[in-house]
């Protein structure tokens, strides 16, 4: 008698892995994820791993780099942040916009502030990865063949097989550079929280020292994509990418009265030197970053300061130029996949203009283009006044419509300010998701222990046990609905609740590594 085939069952994950992010947490808790366990921010970079290998570097190597784009970044040394305040800013920090929403209006990190800060240029073709090199290719342009995965090389393995190396010829010597600075690219200006560089950047290394991409303005895309990506957290601990540090030198800079942190602070290019021996230190001043959340409800118009760069003698070189220029403009970045929107016109006192009301940004992320489509927005550059709104000429009252409010830290934003009948056109990119769930804190907490019962006894099937327990407690709650029309519905919600968490896991998994 043959046997019957045997038939596998669809592969469902773990207990362990549900009970770290279930599906039907979202379901539940919806926007109330925050108000009862707030996230973890951190900056994870290998800036220290790296300055190290930079500080006994053959100086042959050193030359090479400092003759490329980055020979001005490589005068910073490592710098590091705190979790307070990358929670303290992303509170305030709304992603439709990228900007700051501070009690006196908007405000950002221009491509002029990201310059100055950084010395990274903002001009030349866009990081993108047209081509994928080999195994062949990659040895040629490094010299070696890193350890790898997929399309990534590891980071360590590059700085532990590179550092304290011997460059005898001109092509050794190149070779050392370009690993040198794929370390740079993955680990700290470009970095996701991983251990892992994509390889493609290695092709636009090609003509090093050469510069003939924009490096600066795929550091400020991938920054703008960071802080828009731990804006809206769906894990406990969220990993800050990109060169966050940037925005506690931003706020030194801007509010100098605020953050009295250095009796005198030079001159310096980049500027995030000079605060350099305050962000490495281990002890924190007092009223920094823990009180900052007090602090940033309480700035005015008085205190910002427009312009901190009119000192330098670096702001009036070609690349400040061409960045204050973007400034007034509406400009699109890009870093590989990822594009980001600068909107000048809502940030316009930070280049010495009055305060206007803008329009909406009617822009959509994730925001995919093509490269052709790409190098015509940034050919066509439309300046920050078209995108003003005309009807509207007092902003302090439109703002305090469309911007939403300031509340502690240990607490959630979920209450929303109602609208003006005259100001129902005005944007609400600014607020968050209104809240869908109409229960309390006690019965959020007395639903998630159920649901973490049925886990415990039904093991694996627990997402049909889950729905009928949901179809009940809503039953209980709204008497004039139909249980068993809710138990088909939740059903087919936590079926697709499960599928997007599963592609979100994967995304998440492949780009952090």
């Amino acid at each position: 008698m043959a046997r019957k085939p045997k038939t596998s069952r669809p592969r469902t994950r773990s207990s362990t892995n549900v009970l770290r992010r279930p599906s039907f947490f979202k379901v539940i808790l919806k926007d109330h994820t925050q108000e009862l366990d707030p996230p973890h921010y951190r900056y994870r970079q290998m800036w220290s791993r790296i300055y190290s290998w930079w500080e006994v570097m053959d100086l042959t190597v050193r030359d090479l780099i400092n003759q490329s784009p980055f020979g001005h970044f490589m005068k910073i040394p490592p710098m590091r942040t705190s979790g307070n305040f990358l929670r303290a800013i992303l509170e305030r920090w709304e992603g439709e916009t990228n900007t700051f929403h501070l009690p006196f209006g908007e405000a950002t990190i221009t491509p002029m502030d990201f310059f100055m800060l950084t010395g990274l240029p903002m001009d030349g073709s866009p990081v993108t990865f047209d081509k994928i090199p080999d195994e062949n290719r990659i040895r040629e342009l490094i010299g070696v063949l890193p350890r790898r995965r997929c399309n990534t090389l590891y980071i360590r393995w590059i700085i532990e097989n590179f550092q304290g190396g011997i460059s005898k010829t001109d092509k050794e010597r190149l070779q050392h550079a370009r690993a040198f600075i794929l370390a740079l690219l993955g680990g700290v200006i470009l970095c996701n929280g991983s251990d892992c560089v994509h390889v493609g950047y290695l092709e636009l290394l090609v003509q090093f020292p050469q510069n003939k991409y924009d490096w600066g303005g795929a550091a400020y895309a991938h920054l703008l994509h960071s802080l828009r990506r731990a804006n809206r957290p769906s894990t406990k601990n969220v990993s800050v990418g990109g060169l966050a540090v940037t925005l506690k030198c931003w706020f030194y800079e801007h509010f100098p009265d605020q953050f009295p942190l250095l009796e005198t602070a030079a001159p310096a290019f980049p500027c995030m030197t000079k605060w350099a021996p305050l962000a490495r230190a281990q002890t924190l001043p007092p009223n920094c970053f823990n009180a900052m959340g007090s602090q940033l409800d309480t700035l005015k118009r008085q205190q910002f300061l427009a312009d901190p760069y009119c000192q330098s003698d670096f702001a009036t070189v070609p690349e400040a130029v061409h960045a204050s220029f973007l400034c007034a403009h509406r400009v699109i970045f890009r870093c590989a996949n990822e594009f980001e929107w600068y909107l000048g016109e809502r940030v316009r006192t930070q280049f010495g203009k009055d305060l206007s009301v803008p329009c909406d940004p009617e822009i959509k992320y994730p925001v995919r283009l093509r490269d052709e489509e790409y190098v015509q927005l940034r050919a066509n550059l439309r300046p920050e006044t078209e995108f003003l709104n005309l009807r509207l000429n007092n902003y302090k009252e439109w703002y305090a419509q469309a911007s939403r409010p300031q509340t502690p830290l240990n607490k959630s934003r979920t209450h929303q300010p109602k609208g003006q009948p005259g100001l129902q056109h005005v944007s609400n990119v600014h607020k968050s998701p209104p809240s869908t769930s109409q229960l309390s804190r006690d019965e959020l907490i007395e639903k998630l222990a159920a649901c973490q019962q049925i886990i415990e006894r039904h093991g694996l099937n627990y997402e049909r046990e889950l729905a009928k327990e949901m179809g009940r407690a809503q039953t209980r709650d709204n008497e004039d609905e139909d249980e068993d029309e809710d138990d088909d519905d939740d059903d087919d919600d936590d079926e697709d609740e499960d599928e997007d968490d599963d592609e979100d896991d994967y995304e998440y998994e492949y780009e952090d590594g």
